[in-house]
Order: C-alpha cells, then sequence, then structure tokens
C-alpha cells in the first residue's frame, strides 16, 4: 500500500465540541456525547458509525477517541488521545476591516488557517456592509469554526465584534509591532528580517478595506506607530492581502 493511501484511511474528522475541557478526560476513558447538533453532525452528515475515529476539540484542547456506540439518545466514544492545543507564536492581532460578505468570510478563513490569535474587526471610513451585532457575530463565528475544523487549527482566534478604527488602535498598539500592508510600503523582507531577528513575542497586523484606506486613517496609523510594508508590486483585493501577509509573518520561526 503507498504512503498516499495509508494517510488517507489514516484522517479524522474534527468537530468543535464545547464540552471537552469542562469535562476530566484521559486515554482509555469515555465520553458520551448527547449534543442534538453534534450528534446530527456526526451520525447523519458524515455518516461515521462504530469504530471510525473522529477529533473533539474547544479552544483549549482536542481529543482522539474512536466511536463505540450510536444511538438515537447518545453517542460515546472511546478516548484514545487527550493532548493541549498548540497556541502558535508570536501571538498576531489581525485588524480586520468590515468587508462585504463573502471577501469578509475568506478573510477570517485566512486567519484561522494562517493561525491569527485574535481577530478585531473594525469599522472604518469606507465601511460598505451594515451590521447586525448578534446575527452577524454568530455566523462569523460559525464561519471561524467551520475553518478550526477544516484546518485542524484547534486553538482558532478569538473574534470580536466591530469598533471604530480609532478605539482598536488605542487598544492595540503597545504590541512589540504594529505593522499595516500598503502598495508604497517598505520591503517585507525587512519586517520577516526584524521578526527573525528579535524573535518578537507580538505584532499587529492590519491592511486598508475595498478602495483602502483614507489619507486620515493612514495618518492616523502612522501616529500609533505603524509601519508599512508592501506584500506585491501589484495590488491585491484585501482578503487576497491578508492572506500573503499574514502567512508570511507566520512562516518565520
Amino acid at each position: 500500500m503507498c504512503a498516499m493511501q495509508k494517510n488517507l484511511e489514516k484522517h479524522a474528522f474534527a468537530l468543535y465540541y464545547s464540552n471537552v475541557s469542562p469535562a476530566r478526560l484521559s486515554v482509555h476513558g469515555h465520553i458520551t456525547i448527547v449534543d442534538e447538533s453534534v450528534m446530527h453532525r456526526i451520525a447523519h452528515v458524515l455518516r461515521l458509525a462504530v469504530h471510525d475515529e473522529l477529533i473533539l476539540f474547544d479552544q483549549r484542547q482536542n481529543v482522539t477517541c474512536t466511536i463505540v456506540t450510536i444511538t438515537k439518545k447518545q453517542i460515546v466514544c472511546l478516548i484514545t488521545n487527550v493532548a493541549t492545543n498548540t497556541v502558535h507564536t508570536p501571538e498576531i492581532i489581525i485588524l480586520l476591516p468590515l468587508l462585504k460578505r463573502h471577501a469578509l468570510e475568506e478573510a477570517l478563513y485566512a486567519c484561522v488557517e494562517l493561525a491569527a490569535s485574535r481577530v478585531q474587526l473594525v469599522i472604518t471610513e469606507k465601511v460598505q456592509k451594515s451590521w447586525d451585532n448578534d446575527r452577524d457575530l454568530q455566523r462569523l463565528q460559525a464561519i471561524v469554526v467551520a475553518a478550526a475544523e477544516q484546518s485542524k487549527n484547534f486553538a482558532f482566534p478569538e473574534l470580536h465584534a466591530p469598533i471604530p478604527l480609532a478605539s482598536a488602535l488605542e487598544q492595540h498598539t503597545h504590541r512589540a509591532r504594529a505593522v499595516v500592508f500598503a502598495v508604497n510600503g517598505n520591503p517585507l523582507l525587512e519586517l520577516l528580517t526584524t521578526i527573525h531577528a528579535n524573535r518578537l513575542s507580538s505584532l499587529v497586523l492590519t491592511l486598508g478595506p475595498e478602495g483602502d484606506f483614507t489619507h486620515s486613517e493612514y495618518q492616523l496609523l502612522a501616529q500609533r506607530g505603524f509601519q508599512a510594508y508592501a506584500l506585491t508590486p501589484t495590488v491585491l483585493r484585501s482578503f487576497q492581502a491578508l492572506a500573503v501577509g499574514l502567512g508570511a509573518v507566520r512562516s518565520v520561526q
């Protein structure tokens, strides 16, 4: 059997389950799932059966387990491994402007897949999206969880409801390095070299929305100590710029 076939056979679906950490779990113990939505996903969406393996996680820890029984009232799993989630360093806070719906969803996927630590949504002068606080935040949190399940980045970033850009800058510019990705910025290699050489513990990253930041917003960013770095010689869409910039920063070891 080739290596690729073996890897495919070892694939285990990962599901967010909020009751992982509160329980006292140990290898060879059991976890009983009674949450109807989780049970439905296991049995009817993923179509898992007895003896299949899956991973259950919350933001603190994850457990690998094998399904023992499935009934209408509960699913019982045998625990084969318990692990604390990996928290990636340096800490990276993303100040993410409210983008149009599709672009915002793509940006959040990138934040999870590329291991951002926290995402603070921000309201800018060129915001093109209305905001229903409860409904929209719940929808976006569900997208973050789905991205964590797909990427198996179990320590997925916290997501915070939007606040004005000025307020976000007041809260986060005490970090070790504040960066705005901009077309006319310094070469990105300078930033990556600094991160590697100084082993920075915390960064805050931001980028313009559709139509970019206004002149006054760039002035505010500069006053708050943000340094501009260019990603490519071309103009990227906002969610693309986020993926390129965050990926580059996270790649520095």
